[in-house]
C-alpha cells in the first residue's frame, strides 16, 4: 500500500517501534511511505514523490519505463535502480511480466 500524509506519520510510527524516549518530531511535516506486510510483520519504507509515483504507476500496470518516467517527472533525482533494489530486497516485487508476443 501507499501512504501519503500531510503529517509526519512515518516518523511517528518509527519512533514508537522501540522502547525509550520518543524524539521530537515536527508532526506538521508531510511524509509518505510504501507499507508492506510479511506475514504479521509490517514494514514502513519512507518514500519520496518519485518512489510513490513509480509504485503507483507500477500497480496500475505501467511498464517500468512508463513508471520511471512518471517518477522522474515527480522527482528529477529519482533513482530507478536504487528503488528497484529496495523494493526487491523487501519483497515488494512479486512478479514481472514481459511483452506478449504472438506467434505467426
Amino acid at each position: 500500500r501507499l501512504l501519503a500524509s500531510p503529517f509526519a506519520v512515518v516518523s511517528w510510527w518509527a519512533a514508537h517501534q522501540a522502547d525509550g524516549e520518543v524524539p521530537g518530531i515536527d508532526i506538521d511535516r508531510p511524509e509518505a511511505a510504501v507499507v508492506l506486510r510479511d506475514g504479521l510483520d509490517v514494514m514502513v519504507l519512507p518514500a519520496d514523490a518519485g518512489v510513490l509515483a513509480f509504485v503507483r504507476r507500477s500497480l496500475d500496470g505501467a511498464t517500468l519505463a512508463e513508471a520511471a518516467g512518471d517518477a522522474l517527472a515527480a522527482d528529477p533525482s529519482f533513482d530507478p535502480g536504487a528503488t528497484l533494489a529496495r523494493l526487491l530486497t523487501h519483497g515488494a516485487l512479486v512478479a514481472l511480466r514481459g511483452p506478449s508476443f504472438s506467434r505467426s
